[in-house]
């Protein structure tokens, strides 16, 4: 059967199993997307196959499944090199450095008060500029980025609006550092989930400054409407 699928593409017999079988050489590609190829041999070899394949198929060439499954793999191969090597710009090549990052707030922040009345923060941001080493320069990705401060010196502590909306634009000063993860192998890669987010750095800030914008309309509201349906369970456990 396999061996019919495989050379009478042409008639267009098992079209189930010839899109398992891709989808299959799609993930062998992503599986070894880690090997350090780069991206431009990859891109062009995107481009040829492609081109191959297209040609192929309007030939209705027996072997078109042949070029098709290579594309596969190293269209899966491309998307994992994009996953894994993100880029000169990004935020991680600041790691282990002292910063200051300039950025957007994507989503509103986690707010968590603990049991010696202090504000605990965390901030999603997407970094616009990093300045380091009295350079700045443009920056991409996103940054995990954690403040605290004392609730005794909030006059106005219930009005949230003040840590920041989805939107607002912010200012942080701290250590970038490498995200981490609990080391459990019965716990899901916090690392990789993160990385799926485009987030790969993280910062305890030292100093955190907002400055509020006109955000996206819907973003805040489901954000409001998350902030309500959280403080009733914490209020009823």
């Amino acid at each position: 059967m396999l061996k019919r699928c495989l050379f009478n593409m042409r008639e267009g017999k098992y079209p189930k199993s010839f899109l398992n079988i891709c989808l299959l050489i799609f993930s062998l590609g992503i599986l070894f997307g880690d090997r350090d190829i780069g991206m431009l041999p990859l891109g062009i070899l995107l481009i040829v196959f492609l081109a191959l394949s297209f040609i192929l198929t309007l030939k209705q060439s027996r072997f078109t499944f042949i070029v098709v499954a290579l594309l596969f793999f190293i269209f899966g191969n491309f998307r994992s090199n994009i996953f894994l090597n993100p880029g000169d710009l990004d935020i991680s090549n600041y790691w282990g450095k002292e910063a200051v990052v300039c950025g957007t707030l994507e989503g509103d922040p986690r707010v968590r008060e603990d049991e010696n009345g202090e504000i605990h923060l965390r901030y999603v941001v997407k970094a616009d500029t990093v300045k380091s080493d009295k350079e700045e320069k443009r920056a991409t990705g996103k940054i995990i980025v954690y403040s605290k401060f004392s609730k005794s010196n909030d006059k106005d502590n219930k009005d949230t609006d003040k840590y920041g909306r989805s939107g607002d634009y912010i200012k942080v000063s701290g250590k970038i550092r490498q995200p981490h993860d609990y080391q459990n192998p019965g716990r899901m890669n916090n690392i990789m989930i993160q990385r799926s987010q485009e987030i790969t750095a993280q910062m305890s800030a030292h100093k955190a400054d907002i400055e509020e914008r006109d955000g996206d309309f819907l973003l805040r509201m489901a954000g409001n409407i998350r902030n309500f349906y959280r403080e009733l369970m914490e209020k009823a456990m």
